[in-house]
């Protein structure tokens, strides 16, 4: 089965944009690669300019397009983009008919797959992956696993010797 490892330098930016942002939702970018066990990695996240509240965030449509030619474009990033992700602070993760629209669209986007990520503060994850097809694409969920979280995990048992880590 398929994962989505997070590495650790995406993991702290996401675990701290949350933090920040409390109740209100937030939106980034993923750039993605898929190692030679066939798991999805995600390597960094980008947070685009955005406007939020507590259930909606969109682009800042007067700075998105020069951010994107900056962080994106111009970096040879657009390639690599195959995460959408945002939240869904405090309320279940399940896509809302907006995100799947927004899906739809993103998938269009590109020749091959998109991940599509909703984190909660005090929800299951929802993580999918969206595999284009002739007709359109085909969905997957995938589990994932934040490594940073696991490093930390395993100093605490086998450095600390903490057990209540188990």
């Amino acid at each position: 089965m398929m994962k989505l490892i997070i590495n650790p330098k995406a993991e702290l930016k996401i675990r701290i944009a949350m933090k920040h942002a409390k109740e209100y939702e937030i939106m980034w970018f993923g750039e993605i690669y898929k190692n030679k066990s066939g798991n999805f990695i995600l390597k960094d996240v980008l947070f685009p300019p955005q406007m939020n509240q507590p259930a909606y965030v969109e682009t800042d449509d007067d700075k998105f397009p020069e951010w994107m030619f900056k962080q994106i474009a111009k970096k040879g990033k657009s390639k690599d983009i195959r995460l959408h992700a945002h939240t869904h602070p405090t309320f279940p993760t399940n896509p809302s008919p907006t995100d799947i629209k927004h899906i739809d669209v993103m998938i269009n986007e590109v020749d091959d797959y998109y991940i599509q990520m909703i984190l909660s503060n005090t929800h299951k994850p929802y993580c999918v992956y969206h595999k284009k097809t002739k007709d359109g694409y085909t969905t997957e969920k995938l589990p994932i696993v934040w490594n940073y979280t696991l490093k930390i995990k395993k100093i605490m048992i086998e450095v600390m010797k903490l057990n209540e880590f188990k």
